[in-house]
């Protein structure tokens, strides 16, 4: 091999590889500065005591929320369709109740994330949900709105307490909920509730601290205790990074330099002994073309 030739190779080699190292960090900035895929809630559950109910089918993701109560309640219509605080009258139906959050929030088009924009909590419109169900487990037997007999969260344990906070890298920026949770109106007169499913919504500023985040990593610390004092501690936790995609708005433009330069100077690569010129990392192919608090 002629030492011009060999210059030529090795310069090739360099090129392909930042190409091939570029176009990989563009892949990972976009997948992490830009999620839209469907990305189950990060909740970590601890039992307190003996609770007889227990909260299940977590949906976090963001929607609109401005102005609020107006749209967060429009938002809980569609993720309750049967039993939102927007219909007429409320309409019994039966199990299962396990699955009805994320039957009707994909119904919704509400996407299960994890990490969100800037712009999902920046109350411009939307703001960042956390719903749950309480089913009973293994409650008593009795009647509910829903049916003469069966499992129920009964109404003996209600009021619940419910306490909530927000926290920014492990820094408490706003407490979202410290109040008690009573039997509904529609299960008066039975022996308790088939399923209830509480909400909360969040957004920037904080209370505590306006001029913290709002990018960062979360974590919502929610308190639930029946009037027996059983209940649950659940940690939820979520990210907030920058949009719209800068970091990877950079590497695209490195990346487009890499390959304009790259481009420019293939009159004068030998990348291979048949004439073949290598795009692509290995392989050679054909160049392509609770109100009034945040929560209910």
């Amino acid at each position: 091999m002629t030492r011009k030739l060999h210059n030529n190779v090795f310069a090739s080699f360099r090129l392909k590889t930042a190409s091939c190292v570029f176009a990989a960090a563009f892949v990972f900035l976009v997948s992490v500065c830009c999620p839209s895929h469907v990305e189950a809630a990060d909740i970590t559950l601890t039992k307190i005591g003996s609770p007889i109910w227990r909260p299940t089918d977590f949906q976090m993701f963001t929607a609109p929320t401005a102005p609020f109560p107006d749209a967060f309640f429009d938002t809980l219509d569609a993720l309750l369709p049967l039993e939102g605080p927007g219909a007429a009258t409320y309409t019994p139906h039966q199990a299962p109740y396990d699955t009805e959050l994320s039957t009707n929030a994909a119904a919704a088009g509400f996407v299960q994330q994890t990490v969100f924009p800037r712009n999902a909590i920046t109350l411009d419109p939307n703001g960042v949900y956390l719903a749950m169900m309480w089913l009973p487990d293994p409650g008593v037997t009795g009647s509910s709105r829903d049916f003469a007999s069966g499992p129920v969260i009964p109404n003996s344990l209600f009021p619940f307490t419910s306490f909530s906070e927000i926290f920014l890298g492990g820094v408490k920026v706003e407490t979202l909920q410290d109040q008690m949770v009573n039997i509904r109106a529609g299960d008066v007169g039975f022996t308790g509730a088939s399923h209830r499913a509480p909400s909360q919504v969040v957004w920037h500023p904080w209370a505590d601290d306006p001029n913290a985040g709002p990018l960062g990593n979360y974590e919502i610390r929610w308190q639930l205790r029946d009037i027996q004092g059983n209940g649950w501690n659940i940690v939820s936790r979520f990210q907030v990074v920058p949009e719209p995609c800068a970091l990877g708005s950079a590497a695209v433009g490195v990346l487009g330099f890499v390959v304009a330069g790259r481009r420019s100077r293939r009159q004068q690569w030998q990348v291979g002994a048949d004439g073949r010129e290598s795009d692509s990392c290995g392989s050679n192919h054909r160049r392509a073309p609770g109100l009034p608090t945040k929560g209910a």
